[in-house]
């Protein structure tokens, strides 16, 4: 019987192909490794018992944890560890007259090393398999997906790789980026690192990763859907922001403000950030309306340590208009420039326009290195953001990052108070043809791309492309936004002891609470 189960194992397809993500792997053959580095607990997905297969062929019972790039194994007080972001993962069914209750298994190839796992729990196995199919490799794309139709959406690193398909299992529509292996070192190294981010995410106003597939000529990520449109099209299309003024009523924008710090917040507990945070970049998809929008696009993205000093040394990045100031003065910043940039986006959705304007790109970066806005003479022009409302515009955009706030410290800022937000923050289970302010991209000093400046109100480039579409696509009609009572109360308190107090005489005067409180 032992020879019957090896030999099922020996009959499963090996790949056979040289993998690109290969090149993520450390450089030694061997798939256990003793683990040196601290963990992170926080990153933590799944902990359990599995049979692992030894070398000799014999099943032993060990404990596993799953984190976003790594799989732990834990002998008594030894830890070993193997890096998941080049496995190759497949499921297969097994038998052994020895266990004969351990039905379900997976597969994790790593270069030419297969390790076998299984388990007698239905449930645990879905479990498992399920959160590995996002941190691994998986194969036959085109048996488990049907693309559709190609998308105008262009990728910052890789151009007209979008396209919209649909899962056959459920159909349920999908985003895959498909990306053609034959790729620059430098297009593989910004690709590696966006992926290694997005897999330690999981949040719903943070672009998903769901699946990565690969075959002989490409590799297929699949995201769910955040076709829409971005949210300066948004913006321009629904007549939400105008010339002169923003139109947003205050409890959309604190609504859509909140759901968005949470999200970065949520990033930022994971040890990432953005760097390259603007209205191009957050997508209100088909199926929402605002106040969601969801933050996409993480090529320019970097990690940080989670423990010890959160500051390091990295390249100047950014858009010309959303750069945080300490980049034009240092490589030393921190996770405070997504919280910058985020507040240039709220100053946008107050106003209406830029706060550093300028007739070229370099008038715009003098006008961001400088970083003056004269809070005073914007408020004049604006009626409809609160004082606690632009207190907190204020906080976001402090020039010095030392007295900026956190994205945590946003999220307990008095207008979300004032201003009831719900709590949009918790996570779920389970492009441009044309380049507008482009990205900076740091080679000696700070330069910048080829790219022109696009004025606020030109018709956006995010639109689904009628060439080679087999189906016709019908969009569905944007709902008028729900009317929202106006708040004109105003107030600001400094202690909890005030908002709490603000809140009950709020909500509970006119019908006292039956709890007896003591």
């Amino acid at each position: 019987m032992r020879r019957n189960n090896n030999r099922t194992q020996n009959n499963m397809r090996v790949v056979s192909f040289q993998s690109v993500f290969s090149e993520t792997l450390p450089s030694t053959s061997v798939f256990w490794q003793p683990d040196t580095s601290p963990r992170e607990s926080q990153l933590t997905i799944l902990q359990g018992q599995l049979l692992f297969k030894n070398e000799n062929d014999s099943w032993e019972n060990y404990l596993f944890e799953l984190q976003p790039d790594r799989m732990f194994r834990f002998i008594g007080d030894q830890t070993d560890c193997c890096y998941l972001r080049g496995c190759f993962l497949k499921k297969f069914n097994h038998y052994d007259a020895q266990y004969p209750s351990y039905k379900y298994g997976f597969r994790l190839q790593m270069g030419q090393y297969l390790a076998f796992f299984v388990t007698d729990i239905l449930d645990q196995f879905k479990k498992w398999f399920m959160m590995l199919k996002r941190f691994c490799i998986l194969e036959k794309f085109t048996r488990k997906y049907r693309v559709i139709a190609q998308l105008r959406y262009n990728d910052p690193i890789f151009q007209q790789v979008c396209f919209n398909c649909v899962r056959l299992s459920d159909a349920q529509y999908y985003l895959v980026k498909i990306i053609n292996k034959e790729m620059s070192q430098q297009q593989k190294n910004m690709m590696f690192k966006e992926l290694m981010h997005l897999r330690r995410l999981n949040h719903p106003q943070l672009m998903r990763l769901i699946e990565i597939y690969e075959d002989e000529m490409n590799i297929y990520q699949v995201f769910d859907p955040y076709m829409g449109g971005d949210l300066r099209q948004h913006l321009r299309e629904t007549q939400l922001a105008q010339e002169v003024g923003g139109q947003v009523e205050e409890k959309v924008l604190a609504d859509m403000m909140y759901g968005l710090i949470g999200a970065i917040t949520h990033m930022h507990q994971r040890g990432v950030f953005h760097r390259d945070i603007k209205l191009e970049n957050l997508f209100v998809p088909e199926n929402k309306r605002l106040p969601f929008v969801l933050l996409s696009n993480f090529c320019y993205s970097e990690s940080f340590k989670l423990m010890g000093q959160n500051q390091g040394s990295y390249k100047k990045c950014g858009t010309p208009g959303y750069v945080a100031p300490e980049i034009f003065r240092s490589r030393n910043y921190d996770q405070k420039i997504d919280v910058f940039s985020l507040g240039i986006v709220f100053y946008i959705l107050v106003f209406g326009k830029m706060p550093f304007e300028g007739q070229d790109q370099d008038e715009i970066l003098r006008a961001n290195e400088k970083c003056e806005i004269d809070f005073k003479a914007e408020k004049r022009l604006c009626k409809n953001l609160s004082q606690s409302g632009m207190d907190m515009m204020k906080k976001m955009l402090n020039k010095e990052p030392t007295q900026r706030f956190t994205s945590a410290q946003c999220l307990n800022h008095h207008w979300f108070i004032k201003m009831k937000c719900k709590d949009e923050t918790k996570p779920r289970n389970q492009f441009q043809q044309q380049r507008s302010l482009s990205t900076i991209i740091e080679n000696s000093e700070m330069e910048l791309t080829q790219s022109f400046i696009r004025p606020f109100k030109e018709s956006s480039q995010y639109m689904q492309s009628k060439k080679n579409l087999p189906t016709q696509v019908v969009r569905k009609n944007q709902q008028k936004q729900d009317t929202i009572e106006k708040i004109d109360k105003e107030f600001i308190y400094d202690t909890l002891e005030g908002k709490m107090n603000y809140i009950n005489q709020e909500t509970f005067v006119k019908a006292p609470s039956k709890i007896n409180h003591h």
